[in-house]
């Protein structure tokens, strides 16, 4: 479900609409944003978070669970089970495995007796980050950020801005927003989360306060069946999506672009 009425803004913000002067408009001053940081910089990493997503949808979702417990509990063994995994399950598995492998945060892996897939964890301070949710942050800028690309390639002169990790205060607090990206004169902000989602009132909350809810709100889970996206949509109101289906609803926002 997607909701077709657009955000109102006022004449004067219109005029020389940036994200910036439009979160202004609404009582917020940017402190800092993380468009140069070195996670949105490095073109392998980019490419890293999108090999990881499509492989946590495709059966790695247990494997990722298991590893963040990991790095909370702060265990270097990795024992984890093959046995009741699905094939789908064990192909992704092995995967991402063979990822973290190959930049030497798994070492010593193997699938060893009773399908057990054994080796040492070597977890740094980044890769926590990383698998903790930054890598579905980062996946959807690199997609916001493909997509643009053509959209450009067909629109003259195309009108549009993007900022990340944005933090900014309303002098009574501090927010902190995952992605913002500005078309012509409308703003849609977009919040991701990769573990489970359940403060649904907190996205609401966001949304209210800058005025983009419900229209130009976008919630980006990772772990929920289409089913369950449908009916979190229907009663919270608000654009809640995943990873795959966020591309096509892209796609259809530019198209009336």
């Amino acid at each position: 479900m997607l909701f077709t009425k657009n955000a109102v803004f006022s004449d004067n913000v219109r005029k020389q609409l940036t994200i910036q002067s439009y979160l202004d408009s609404r009582g917020f001053t940017i402190i800092s944003t993380g468009n140069t940081n070195d996670k949105y910089l490095l073109s392998s990493l980019l490419d890293l978070s999108e090999r990881i997503v499509n492989l946590q949808m495709n059966g790695g979702e247990k494997f990722i669970k298991y590893i963040r417990t990991s790095i909370i509990h702060k265990t270097s063994q990795c024992s984890f089970s093959l046995a009741k995994l699905s094939d789908a399950e064990k192909k992704a598995t092995i995967d991402i495995a063979n990822e973290l492998c190959s930049f030497g945060i798994l070492t010593k892996s193997s699938v060893i007796k009773n399908d057990i897939l054994d080796g040492s964890f070597n977890f740094t301070a980044r890769f926590s980050k990383f698998i903790s949710g930054e890598f579905l942050e980062i996946a959807v800028y690199k997609l916001v950020l493909t997509l643009l690309e053509d959209l450009k390639s067909r629109v003259d002169d195309l009108d549009y801005e993007v900022l990340t990790n944005v933090i900014a205060t309303n002098k009574q607090f501090q927010r902190e927003y995952d992605l913002f990206l500005r078309l012509k004169d409308q703003v849609f902000l977009f919040e991701m989360k990769s573990g489970r989602a359940e403060d649904f009132a907190y996205y609401y909350t966001k949304g209210v306060e800058l005025g983009l809810y419900p229209d130009n709100l976008f919630v980006v889970l990772s772990d929920r069946t289409h089913e369950e996206l449908e009916l979190l949509t229907h009663f919270h109101e608000m654009n809640i999506t995943n990873y795959a289906k966020l591309h096509d609803i892209l796609i259809s926002l530019f198209n009336n672009y």
